[in-house]
């Protein structure tokens, strides 16, 4: 393990817990956003498009075969207001 993957005494103490890169606001957001349908990609400054621009995902068989609809997502700012606590 890493050193960045150990918790301290101090944040078992706090209740801290240390995730993964892939808990990062962004990547899980752009998954909700999958898992409901619409493929987005933030730009080279972290910024999504509008809500109104997300692109439909691509079909396939197994992950999002013909005929799914997508569900409404909410805008990356309000998920990013998401807080600890």
């Amino acid at each position: 393990m890493g050193e960045d993957e150990h918790l301290s005494t101090q944040d078992e103490e706090r209740g801290i817990v240390v995730l993964p890169s892939s808990f990062m606001k962004c990547n899980l957001y752009e998954k909700l956003c999958y898992l409901h349908g619409w493929k987005i990609h933030a730009d080279n400054k972290g910024n999504y498009p509008k809500v109104q621009e997300y692109k439909e995902c691509e079909n396939d068989e197994i992950l999002w075969p013909v005929g799914s609809e997508c569900l409404p997502v909410c805008s990356w700012t309000a998920f990013w207001v998401w807080k600890t606590n």
